[in-house]
């Protein structure tokens, strides 16, 4: 069994990110951006590690949120940092 400790070996266990898509019924675009971004939503945990399954590989949700990166702020900085300076 793969180790998984980061996003990328959770994608390495298809060969394409099309066919991670595939396996997981989602759109392939959204997949590229999970990629991207390092990170899968939340809403999709069960799907993949289902699709995992199929794969061989025994994936959780622990090992899912432990490969994630870390969330970007978004949105403008707060107020105290745009005024001082």
């Amino acid at each position: 069994m793969p180790k998984i400790h980061e996003v990328r070996d959770i994608f390495e266990l298809w060969p394409t990110v099309t066919a991670m898509a595939k396996a997981i019924s989602a759109k392939p675009d959204t997949v590229r951006k999970w990629k991207k971004t390092k990170r899968i939503p939340e809403d999709a945990w069960h799907s993949v590690i289902d699709a995992a399954l199929v794969k061989g590989c025994r994936l959780t949700v622990d090992m899912i949120m432990a490969a994630n990166e870390p969330m970007k702020r978004r949105g403008r900085p707060p107020l105290e940092s745009r005024v001082s300076g």
